[in-house]
């Protein structure tokens, strides 16, 4: 028991490695792939007698809010999954789906979503035609490629996510927190690392804040982002920051939307709040659970701060809210929609005291 329990808990992180927004290439996307090795390492994880309908672990069911292309029953039809189904085959039944799809010319965006214990969903959204002109993202300026002058901060990146995964791997994830707006960790090797990265990246916040905004690459810009949380000025980048969330790249929106929303509680009240309520009201409309769920937890967020946002949130996302609250299958989306929903109708007194961001399904 206690082994199937281990198991259980590296799948569950694992799961949510695939969604990390610092592992870009891991997500499942419009094309339905994962990376090759990491999704390796989740089937051998998995086996038939531990996804099981009987011990009510395995696959859930299917996150659709629903399209003018497809319809809930066709993409059911195609996946043939039943309750309990392991991870296995469903990357065999989505496979399937992305031919078949692929045939049709309908593009979608696929995430893996963790459930309690074993189980996982299967969220997928269809990318309507035209949503492009309704939902523009923004061009980099000058694109070019970016280099800082000393590379090691990259360096030392990658050597804390090769940490971070050994932890997670294991069962044995560290907590992270901000202190006076950069990111600290529980564990004391990430730790090494992250304060190693604060004397690296003197005098670089500039140079990754022009890799944010010109760099075509958008895994470095990833990583750009991620650098930032090891520079002291983090009113600025938080700032700079904001035309990211209309990034063309999901791991690139995720990135900027957690470095914000880490934040928001500590926000002066001359921050440009107006800015950020169009981006995330704009990111809350983009077809992808990971944009859902972090532009929700920033709201949520704002909305616990600020009674204008409250006014913005019922002006612009009341029938977002409501479409995702009807339609949508996961307890947390639906918690974090229905109690937006909730404030928007009947704003309580807002106090601009700084706090904690939300524990209420943070998103990320």
């Amino acid at each position: 028991m206690q082994r199937r329990a281990m198991r259980g808990i590296i799948i569950h992180m694992m799961i949510k490695k695939i969604l990390s927004s610092r592992c870009p290439e891991c997500r499942l996307s419009s094309t339905g792939r994962a990376a090759p090795a990491t999704l390796a390492l989740l089937l051998s994880l998995v086996s038939a007698p531990v996804f099981s309908a009987r011990d009510g672990s395995g696959y859930i069911g299917l996150e659709f809010l629903g399209s003018t292309q497809l319809s809930r029953l066709e993409i059911e039809k195609i996946l043939a999954l039943k309750p309990g189904a392991t991870l296995e085959s469903a990357r065999k039944a989505l496979e399937r789906l992305k031919a078949k799809l692929e045939l049709k010319h309908i593009k979608t965006n696929i995430d893996l979503v963790p459930g309690d214990r074993n189980n996982f969903f299967i969220a997928i959204d269809v990318v309507e035609s035209g949503l492009s002109n309704k939902l523009p993202t923004r061009a980099l300026q000058n694109p070019h490629h970016v280099f800082l002058n000393n590379e090691k901060p990259f360096t030392l990146l990658e050597q804390l996510r090769v940490r971070q995964d050994k932890l997670i791997e294991t069962g044995r994830p560290t907590d992270e927190s901000y202190r006076e707006g950069m990111k600290t960790f529980s564990d004391e090797p990430s730790q090494r690392i992250a304060e190693q990265e604060v004397k690296e990246l003197e005098g670089q916040q500039r140079s990754l804040l022009t890799i944010v905004s010109t760099d075509p690459n958008p895994n470095r810009r990833v990583s750009a982002i991620e650098l930032l949380n090891f520079v002291p000025d983090w009113l600025s980048s938080c700032v700079a920051l904001i035309p990211a969330i209309d990034d063309s790249d999901a791991g690139v929106r995720a990135a900027a939307t957690k470095f914000i929303w880490a934040r928001l509680p500590n926000m002066p009240d001359d921050f440009p709040f107006q800015d950020l309520m169009e981006g995330l009201s704009r990111q809350l409309m983009r077809p992808s659970h990971g944009d859902r769920t972090r532009s929700l937890a920033c709201l949520i967020s704002l909305c616990k701060r600020d009674s204008d946002a409250i006014s913005a949130v019922k002006e612009f996302d009341s029938e977002r809210l409501k479409q995702i609250t009807d339609s949508s299958i996961l307890p947390e989306v639906q918690a974090m929609a229905g109690q937006l929903m909730k404030v928007a109708s009947n704003p309580p007194p807002v106090k601009r005291k700084p706090g904690q961001p939300s524990d209420l399904g943070s998103g990320f």
